[in-house]
């Protein structure tokens, strides 16, 4: 009766497929980012009824059936590619999927049918059946990065302020070369005009500059948002506040 009941028991509990998470790596992607898609995809196996360890766990789980491997390359802004395997006991590859998603919503969605596709794949080449899974909870979402809308917004104002400088400078030379021919009757006038021409010409210089600096901070704003998928941050201090950038380079 005891041997009856074991049996009935061992077949009552199947043995899930179980994978040691060695986790995504990927240096072009945030680590926030890469942390979150990591244990999005575990989960999602989960889902599944695959069992996914933990990542860190200091031992390899017994009856450990393959271990889970991601590497995520991030190319220019929003395009995502995604290599996920898994590896047998001898680093044969059980099952592996590459896909690459335009936006980070279509890469959840690639992340749920390679899940998908890989537990079935797992099942059928270890001859085993799903068994529930709880998932595990969720790191913090990503912080999206900052658009790159304000940079050109500001390069825009940038290049017609010092379009407008450089017309003030023009007029103010027209004015001044006019002063040094005669143009005006009385002195008064010519005194008038030289001094409105000179405040007219250091204000367009520095209109003009500030437009410059404008096209070049705006410009570089763009650029390393868009590049290195970046985001600005603004983090108040005593007596004032600190601007700066995080992101991933190439």
């Amino acid at each position: 009766m005891l041997t009856l009941l074991v049996t009935v028991a061992l077949h009552a509990t199947p043995r899930p497929v179980v994978l040691e998470n060695h986790g995504f790596e990927g240096p072009t992607v945030r680590a926030d980012e890469l942390a979150y898609l990591e244990a999005f995809f575990a989960n999602q196996l989960r889902a599944q009824g695959v069992k996914v360890t933990a990542k860190g766990e200091a031992a390899r789980p017994p009856g450990s059936d393959g271990v889970l491997e991601g590497t995520l390359t991030r190319a220019g802004r929003d395009s995502l590619s995604l290599d996920l395997k898994v590896l047998g006991g001898t680093s044969e590859t059980l099952a592996a999927r590459s896909v690459t998603a335009q936006n980070d919503s279509e890469a959840y969605e690639l992340l749920r049918r390679a899940a998908q596709e890989i537990a079935l794949e797992l099942f059928h080449q270890l001859e085993r059946t799903p068994v529930s899974q709880v998932p595990l909870p969720l790191p913090p979402a990503p912080e999206q990065p900052s658009s790159a809308v304000p940079g050109l917004v500001v390069a825009g104002l940038g290049v017609l302020a010092a379009a407008g400088g450089g017309v003030m400078v023009f007029i103010a030379r027209d004015q001044l070369s006019k002063v040094r021919n005669g143009a005006p009757d009385t002195y008064f006038h010519a005194k008038n005009d030289a001094e409105v021409a000179r405040s007219l010409s250091l204000a367009g210089v520095v209109l003009a500059g500030v437009g410059a600096a404008a096209v070049v901070g705006g410009a570089l704003y763009a650029l390393v948002v868009n590049r290195w998928n970046a985001r600005l941050e603004v983090v108040v201090v005593p007596g004032g506040a600190m601007v700066g950038f995080t992101g991933s380079l190439p």
